[in-house]
């Protein structure tokens, strides 16, 4: 009896093509990690904007930094969430253009509306939180 070696070149196939939709995504995490970080200071002010409208009219409040390294490593994590919100459409793109050929055609079109809604319904949160949710926590909190 004589075992059949099992090819080795389609697995091969699935780590280079997984290397490549990472690279992708990473690329674009990356492009968009550097445009972030050159708005990291418009990003910043965008997002204190709702706690300043409280402090509104009051003199001596401000935000302050507490370390010396404090602003930088502020501006770098924020340039990372947000280029990490900026790129999740085109890595759920990657992601499912990576499990697409292992899907049945059923399964392809049950995924298919779910690449769409997730990040319109993303951004609609994140919309909720910013205009209605900040300004009444912020107020509760201060």
């Amino acid at each position: 009896m004589t075992e059949t070696a099992i090819p080795a070149a389609p697995l091969i196939e699935h780590f280079a093509e997984l290397k490549r939709r990472l690279a992708w995504s990473v690329g674009c995490v990356l492009l968009a990690f550097i445009g972030c970080y050159i708005f990291a200071d418009d990003l910043y002010g965008f997002l204190v904007k709702p706690l300043a409208s409280v402090y509104e009219g009051e003199t001596g409040r401000r935000l302050i930094y507490t370390g010396l390294t404090e602003a930088f490593f502020t501006y770098v994590s924020l340039a990372f969430y947000a280029a990490l919100f900026l790129s999740f459409p085109f890595v759920a793109t990657q992601l499912y253009l990576f499990l697409a050929p292992g899907l049945y055609k059923t399964e392809k079109h049950a995924v298919a509306p779910f690449l769409v809604a997730t990040p319109i319904l993303f951004a609609l949160g994140a919309t909720l939180v910013y205009y209605v949710i900040f300004p009444m926590a912020w107020q509760f909190f201060v």
